[in-house]
């Protein structure tokens, strides 16, 4: 798996666990079953690929703030920044760093 795509999996991830957290006010298992429960479009119990690629592309567009059909530097970085919000917020307060891109 590429940088890229480790990166954008992990972008699509805490977008989830964000809005399950908003949604649910629980960290621990609650908040995965929740993350969960929101891909499974169809309720089977399962993520296909197809609801993997929906959520991925929900997410997608969350991030593209100007519309445009790409993540440019200014999305990156306003994506990190919440990401580190984000992380804070899970880990208890501080701020954490995100990798830095090769």
């Amino acid at each position: 798996m590429g940088h890229m795509t480790r990166i954008a999996l992990m972008v699509v991830l805490v977008g989830l666990a964000d809005s399950a957290l908003a949604e649910t006010g629980d960290r621990g298992p609650g908040m995965m079953k929740h993350m969960w429960t929101m891909a499974d479009a169809d309720k089977d119990g399962r993520i296909s690929k197809a609801e993997f690629t929906a959520m991925s592309d929900k997410r997608f567009a969350v991030l593209d703030a100007n519309g445009d059909g790409f993540l440019d530097d200014s999305e990156r970085e306003q994506a990190q920044s919440r990401m580190r919000q984000h992380m804070g917020k899970m880990l208890g307060g501080g701020s954490q760093t995100p990798p830095t891109d090769p």
